[in-house]
């Protein structure tokens, strides 16, 4: 396997797991009733289903991405925007998002997905590249 492929199922598997944490945590706080163990599942089941094409898109351009750049900092940089625009479009496929207003108010699904994507963006290291 690649770099480019273990990057990628590194941050993808990082945001299955993730992201349904940080939105039991947001409930948790905000004293939403919750069946937590049964609605884990759900998201990481479903986030997983869901998520395949974003991945698959990821891995694909991360493949040309790794052909046309050597710096680690720029490739994370290129990788940040394109989880952000696949997270956001797949919620937005998934949740029928025809307006702004549906767009913002599905956010409180989208944030924890946004900022664990972010964050395995940022914290997995890319081997055999220059940390730059």
């Amino acid at each position: 396997m690649g770099d480019e492929a273990a990057y990628t199922i590194k941050i993808w598997l990082t945001s299955i797991l993730m992201g349904p944490v940080l939105i039991l945590a947001y409930l948790f706080l905000s004293d939403e009733p919750m069946d937590s163990v049964a609605l884990i599942g759900l998201f990481i089941v479903f986030g997983w289903i869901f998520s395949i094409p974003a991945f698959l898109l990821l891995l694909v351009s991360n493949i040309f991405i790794f052909k046309k750049i050597q710096k680690e900092s720029q490739i994370k940089i290129l990788n940040q925007v394109l989880v952000i625009i696949f997270c956001v479009a797949t919620f937005m496929i998934i949740l029928s998002t025809r307006s702004l207003e549906s767009l913002i108010e599905s956010l409180i699904i989208q944030i924890p997905y946004i900022l664990s994507l972010s964050f395995s963006v940022w914290f997995y290291r890319i081997k055999d590249l220059p940390a730059t």
